[in-house]
């Protein structure tokens, strides 16, 4: 069984990507849902890397999520798109948090936390 913080990180991370992709809907300008998708392939790969025990892949990837967040956050674009990456920005920054937890570094290495 898989710890709560890996759980929750994968739920997190998959949960913001569907969001971003919600959000380039609204928008309704051609190719803008070109970036959200990516950006949702890479969440794949991470949660993926948390299901298989690959932390440094999870974290890689959980990086590049947190850091396109937080440079859409800080463009020209409409307040609610600034405040919503900002939002999963941070969300993103929990997750790194929570994958290097005790449990979590347990669950990635197969050692027991004691």
């Amino acid at each position: 069984m898989r710890p709560l913080e890996v759980r929750l990180s994968a739920a997190i991370v998959g949960a913001a990507a569907v969001v971003f992709l919600g959000l380039a809907l609204l928008r309704e300008e051609p190719g803008v849902l070109r970036f959200p998708v990516v950006l949702a392939v890479i969440a794949a790969v991470a949660i993926a890397a948390m299901w298989t025990r690959i932390r440094l892949a999870a974290l890689v990837a959980v990086g590049l999520l947190a850091l396109a967040h937080t440079v859409i956050a800080l463009g020209a674009l409409p307040w609610w798109a600034r405040v919503s990456s900002g939002l999963l920005a941070a969300a993103h920054v929990y997750v790194v948090i929570l994958l290097l937890t005790g449990p979590a570094r347990a669950h990635f290495t197969g050692v027991p936390n004691d």
